[in-house]
């Protein structure tokens, strides 16, 4: 059986300039895979820095237990 499964991660926030941890020049948002599987696409793509991820799974059958 195939689910898809979706995801909300927070962006990684890392300055435009290399030492700025002032954040003086701004900065640039990153987003964050939820796992390190290459199978993730990005369907939210809304300016809360919160980017909605999702992939189509296949699920193992569960043996039933009431036949």
């Amino acid at each position: 059986m195939k689910i898809v499964e979706k995801r909300y991660t927070r962006d990684f926030r890392c300055p435009r300039v290399e030492g700025d941890d002032a954040w003086t020049y701004g900065f640039k948002c990153i987003p964050q895979l939820p796992t390190n599987d290459d199978d993730w696409v990005i369907f939210d793509t809304s300016k809360d820095y919160k980017p909605g991820w999702m992939r189509v799974r296949e699920l193992e059958q569960q043996p039933d237990l009431f036949r």
